[in-house]
């Protein structure tokens, strides 16, 4: 957030896109890679690990869920606690949602694509 309050809309969006991006590539490269066919899966697994743990490290406060099942069901856990406060649907968290939502799809096909 901004030092007013406001939220930095193209940060939220481009972690988001960012690391399900890199995670899919990861994904993609050590599962269809041919050169990589004769690695054993505990290696693969811990590269996957690896990488699943970069990009959750580098989210700078944006807490980048890069799974667009959690992050629909994260927001509306949180609009509903919203209403149980008296909040209206018009919450701040509800505003959020489409970006869970939505940019992890945009960032697995970009890595789909380019793979």
């Amino acid at each position: 957030m901004s030092p007013t309050g406001d939220i930095y809309w193209a940060r939220l969006v481009l972690q988001e896109i960012i690391q399900t991006f890199l995670f899919t590539l990861a994904y993609l490269v050590l599962t269809f890679e041919p050169t990589l066919v004769k690695l054993d899966r505990v290696v693969k697994g811990f590269c996957l690990s690896f990488v699943l743990t970069a990009c959750f490290e580098m989210n700078l406060g944006s807490k980048a869920l890069m799974n667009p099942a959690m992050g629909f069901a994260q927001s509306t856990y949180m609009v509903a606690l919203d209403n149980r406060n008296g909040s209206t649907l018009g919450s701040d968290e509800a505003q959020y949602m489409w970006v869970y939502i939505l940019m992890p799809f945009v960032g697995a096909a970009i890595a789909v694509l380019l793979f």
